[in-house]
């Protein structure tokens, strides 16, 4: 199994300029129950963002090998965990087999390693070395930065 986090490994942020308006969760009064309004402000809010095409096809790949792709991702507000479904069905369309969310402040190795039965097939891709990639590797979890899975890419 593939783990891979989301925002800034997945799905690449650009830098807004500091006058640029962008949305936030508490512009939304409500809890978004219509879908194509959940769609819209996913598309609103990923709107500048961009999907990592060299780690997807590097995932694409492990897939094509029997490997299941996971997203984990932490995060606060359930309704953004359905934006990035949203996200990524548009951009990565089949590539995910499930999308989990973690508490906000959660290690992610600790949730693999309470759910996975023989981690030395796991491997963990996230952009934060040392909040979720060091405390994976001390669990004797293969993990890696997204910019280590791209750097090798490139040698092929």
């Amino acid at each position: 199994t593939i783990y891979v986090d989301f925002d800034n490994t997945l799905c690449l942020f650009k830098q807004f300029p500091a006058t640029e308006e962008i949305p936030t969760v508490t512009e939304l009064d409500v809890p978004i129950k219509d879908d194509n309004a959940l769609r819209n402000w996913a598309r609103k809010y990923y709107k500048d963002c961009a999907f990592n095409s060299v780690l997807g096809y590097f995932l694409l790949q492990c897939k094509n090998n029997g490997c299941t792709v996971k997203v984990l991702t932490n995060e606060a507000w359930p309704f953004k965990v359905q934006a990035k479904k949203c996200w990524l069905q548009i951009y990565a369309p089949g590539l995910i087999d499930d999308v989990i969310r973690l508490g906000k402040e959660q290690i992610k190795a600790d949730f693999i390693h309470s759910i996975e039965k023989d981690i030395k097939n796991v491997i963990l891709i996230d952009d934060k070395y040392s909040e979720q990639i060091k405390p994976a590797l001390r669990l004797g979890i293969e993990a890696y930065t997204p910019q280590y899975i791209m750097l090798d890419a490139c040698e092929y």
